[in-house]
């Protein structure tokens, strides 16, 4: 009788096995919550309990038990999880290759960015990259989540996050300076705050998710417990952009906003946020002529030379000067 470990090593098409459950069981194993696993997988709780108890009534096992907290890998799950990321690893190689097979000038390339960077700032840049290159497909993941690039998810990455992982290339695009804006029209209406402080006078829309460190805004305003001062909490930069340019309060946003349309305005206070932009590739992708032509194309996108809001030291959108032609929303 073949151990687990042995059938678990054998082809999926052996085993008779659906691969993607394998996918399924190892994101609950990397998150430890049936419902954050739920969330990240876009299905629903239930679904997911089922594709979890099928898949362990298929390999006869327990693989994981529930606790107040989660859930926890058995040792048998623990076995399976390991032989899972081995496989998936191996299955990024197999796709990888087969990418390498065609001519490396054309073809599909992945790329994961931030929402706001991508929607806003990068996105016309890329129109206009595939226009010249016609041959190459991008499949764009907007995502505040970091993508796991040693099992190569995507091909390249813009994220706010350095990564640890020091087997991936890891190049600093620039730098994203953030301050406080408003609609012209809510100004008129509500005045403005000259200091962070004054916030709590007005409706705030606060942008809350991964790669975002919102424990900034709230040390600034020790006397308001909890950000109560908040009037709307979004999880996209697309839906708090909208909310602000609808005259729904302030927030916080990136300077580039001044570039890119006029609605809004930049509301000098106290505050200021600056975070590094990093751009993030396998090495082994790098080979691609295509992914080159991409990553130049990025990092022209964020030259710091051609796009002050970019540099190290903050600018003020007043002192922008011309901006380059195409740019105004």
């Amino acid at each position: 009788m073949p151990s687990l470990v042995q059938e678990l090593h054998r082809s999926p098409a052996a085993m008779n096995f659906n691969w993607d459950d394998v996918r399924v069981f190892a994101k609950v194993a990397e998150i430890g919550s049936l419902k954050a696993a739920a969330r990240a997988l876009n299905m629903t709780t239930t679904t997911l309990r089922k594709r979890i108890a099928n898949f362990e009534a298929q390999m006869d096992v327990v693989l994981f038990t529930r606790t107040a907290k989660g859930v926890e890998l058995t040792q048998e799950g623990r076995s399976v999880y390991d032989i899972a990321v081995e496989m998936s690893e191996q299955s990024a190689a197999l796709a990888y290759l087969s990418q390498r097979h065609g001519h490396s000038g054309s073809g599909l390339v992945r790329l994961a960015v931030t929402e706001g960077l991508g929607a806003f700032w990068l996105m016309p840049h890329l129109v206009a990259f595939q226009r010249a290159n016609k041959q190459i497909r991008l499949d764009v993941r907007h995502d505040m989540r970091v993508p796991d690039l040693s099992r190569l998810e995507c091909d390249v990455a813009v994220q706010l996050q350095r990564p640890r992982d020091e087997s991936l290339i890891v190049k600093r695009l620039g730098h994203l300076h953030l301050m406080v804006y408003g609609s012209r029209r809510y100004i008129e209406e509500n005045g403005q705050p000259t200091q962070f402080a004054d916030m709590p006078r007005f409706s705030f829309i606060h942008h809350v998710a991964e790669q975002i460190p919102s424990q900034a805004l709230q040390e600034l305003i020790q006397t308001v417990p909890e950000l109560n001062y908040v009037s709307t909490i979004v999880n996209t930069a697309t839906a708090q952009v909208l909310a602000m340019t609808n005259d729904a309060g302030f927030g916080v946003i990136p300077t580039y906003a001044s570039a890119l349309t006029d609605e809004l305005v930049p509301v000098r206070t106290d505050f200021q946020m600056r975070r590094e932009i990093w751009l993030v590739y396998h090495p082994e992708v790098a080979r691609l002529g295509r992914v080159r032509r991409l990553i130049q194309a990025i990092t022209k996108a964020f030259d710091p030379q051609l796009y002050p809001w970019f540099r190290e030291d903050f600018v003020d959108p007043k002192d922008f000067g011309v901006v380059p032609a195409g740019l105004i929303v």
